[in-house]
C-alpha cells in the first residue's frame, strides 16, 4: 500500500507534520509561562480573610467612588520614606516607586498592621491607586 507518490513527497509531508508539531509545542510553552505569570497575583493563603474584608471594600481615597482593587492590584509591601516622600517596593520587580501622597488611605483602619499597596503597570505607565500604612511604619 503506497501513501505517498515519491520519497520528495513523504519528506515534505515529514516536515510540514514536523514544523506544525514544534508551532504547536511553542504555543503550548507560551501559554504555560502566562498561566504561571498569573499566579504571581494571587492572594497568599495568609492574606485571603484581609482580602475579603478589607479589598473588596477600599475605596480610593482621591476618589470614595472608584475601587482599589480588581482582585489583583493590592497586597501587603514594603514602604519607606526619604525627604518626606513615601515609597513602596514593587513585587513584580523589586523596583522602589513614588507613592502619592493623595493615594493615601486616612479614612480607614488598618487590616492587619502591614503596609498594603494598590497599583498596577498599565502599558509602560505604573498607576497607583491607593496605600495605607502599616502601624509603626
Amino acid at each position: 500500500m503506497k501513501f505517498f507518490r515519491s520519497a520528495t513527497e513523504a519528506i515534505n509531508v515529514a516536515i510540514v507534520a514536523a514544523v506544525v508539531f514544534v508551532t504547536l509545542l511553542g504555543w503550548a510553552c507560551v501559554g504555560l509561562r502566562v498561566a504561571g505569570g498569573a499566579e504571581l497575583h494571587r492572594h497568599p493563603q495568609q492574606d485571603a480573610l484581609i482580602h475579603e474584608r478589607f479589598y473588596n471594600t477600599w475605596m480610593r481615597p482621591d476618589d470614595r467612588t472608584l475601587s482599589c482593587c480588581d482582585l489583583e492590584d493590592c497586597y501587603p509591601a514594603e514602604f519607606k520614606n526619604e525627604g518626606g516622600t513615601w515609597f513602596f517596593r514593587r513585587r513584580e520587580d523589586g523596583e522602589w516607586m513614588v507613592i502619592p501622597a493623595s493615594k493615601f488611605e486616612s479614612e480607614r483602619d488598618n487590616p492587619d498592621g502591614r503596609n498594603h499597596i494598590c497599583a498596577r503597570k498599565t502599558g509602560e505607565m505604573w498607576l497607583v491607586f491607593c496605600a495605607i500604612l502599616g502601624h509603626g511604619t
